[in-house]
């Protein structure tokens, strides 16, 4: 955000539980906050993924579950299970549109989350038809209303890196690109035309 960069690691020593902690940090690299987070939501073990922040509230994203955070002292203010009807795999996150952003590797869908209770109020197919997705990781990145989205679909031998561009109000898909093949896509960004 404009005030520092944001992180998740293992506050656990080796040997012991694992314990996910999120700091802050400042732009001259100091650790300016720290906090332990929950090990697990709902009774099931957390495990961070990603962070995304925006409309006021840090998001912890781990596989199937979602931790919110004040910015400002770190406090818990809400922690859930994504409500999908279906067990989720969730990889990136952004925040646009009023929700919660994430791909679910066992559907391969774009999920918009309600930041209220976890309930999925978006559901972006990202793959379609004889598109097998790949299980892989995805990079979302937000911006207002629009989300790009980094996906893996074949199988490791003909592996496609598929870019997608997603309105978050109406969740339509509003252009999609291949990589060229010759490119490893490993990450995403985004810039304003030149203007």
């Amino acid at each position: 955000d404009d005030e520092a960069a944001w992180a998740v690691y293992d506050l656990g020593v080796t040997g012991n539980p694992a314990l996910p902690a999120a700091v802050r940090v400042a732009d001259d690299g100091t650790v300016t906050a720290r906090a332990a987070l929950p090990d697990r939501v709902d009774g099931n073990r957390f495990e961070p993924q990603t962070i995304a922040v925006g409309d006021g509230t840090l998001w912890i994203v781990g596989r199937t579950a979602l931790i919110g955070l004040d910015p400002a002292t770190l406090a818990v203010r809400r922690s859930f299970t994504v409500q999908d009807g279906a067990p989720v795999d969730l990889h990136g996150a952004a925040v646009a549109g009023g929700l919660l952003w994430s791909y679910d590797a066992q559907s391969g869908a774009l999920l918009g989350i309600g930041p209220d209770a976890g309930r999925v109020r978006q559901r972006v197919a990202l793959t379609g038809g004889a598109q097998a997705q790949f299980g892989a990781p995805a990079t979302i990145i937000g911006g207002s209303d629009v989300l790009w989205v980094r996906t893996r679909i074949g199988n490791p031998n003909t592996l496609e890196q598929l870019i997608t561009r997603v309105d978050a109000q109406s969740g339509n898909v509003t252009g999609r690109f291949s990589a060229p093949p010759q490119l490893e896509v490993g990450e995403i960004a985004v810039s304003r035309a030149p203007g």
